[in-house]
């Protein structure tokens, strides 16, 4: 049966996925199929940017970066509101 292995290394860090034949202890590189020899483990790691695997389950050593939100412009309702704030503020205040 072929089925995904998540390759780590001796820290038990995750490194890479491979497709494999663990009948015939045999993994796909993306060229040819070779013996596995290396650590792998069969638990899909979470989304992260590193994940260690200790021995039982996966853990989030650093997850990946949170995109800042590019500011957007204001609406046409909020455009609206400031100039008319802007206008009560200067009748109020004799700036006209």
């Amino acid at each position: 049966m072929i089925k995904e292995i998540y390759k780590i290394n001796s820290d038990g860090i995750y490194e890479d996925v491979y497709l494999a034949n663990l009948e015939e202890n045999n993994y796909y590189n993306g060229e040819e199929w070779s013996e596995i020899d290396f650590s792998y483990v069969e638990a899909k790691p979470p989304h992260a940017k590193v994940a260690r695997w200790d021995g039982s389950k996966w853990i989030v050593i650093e997850e990946y970066p949170i995109e800042p939100i590019e500011p957007q412009p204001p609406t046409v309702e909020e455009r609206l509101k400031m100039a008319e704030d802007t206008i009560l503020f200067l009748l109020a205040n004799g700036g006209i």
